[in-house]
């Protein structure tokens, strides 16, 4: 599991997910992917409006635009997408949002 850069609660932010060493060569990411997102330090009663839009794959990487979150909490994030050869992969981090001041 990965740790995010840190983010402002009111910060617009582009989340990468690389699925590059999950795949077999010749392998590629396909279909629809998919992002999840939950409270795991604090609490945040809209946690789910922080997802904006629908997540994209760009080369062997899933991204996903987030938004808001509530200062101080952690989010755990994860990015699933299936593949060229039938597999289900899925990468997960944590998305710490603090003060800008902070980090």
């Amino acid at each position: 599991m990965r740790t995010f850069s840190p983010k402002d609660a009111i910060e617009t932010v582009v989340l990468t997910m690389d699925f590059t060493a999950d795949l077999n060569s010749g392998e590629t990411l396909s279909g629809a992917p998919s992002v999840t997102v939950v409270v795991v330090q604090g609490t945040d009663p809209s946690v789910s409006s922080m997802l904006v839009g629908a997540p994209v794959i760009s080369g062997n990487t899933v991204q996903q635009v987030v938004t808001a979150g509530v200062d101080g909490a952690a989010y755990g994030v994860t990015g699933g997408c299936g593949t060229s050869q039938g597999r289900i992969l899925a990468i997960g981090g944590i998305l710490p949002v603090q003060n800008a001041y902070l980090h």
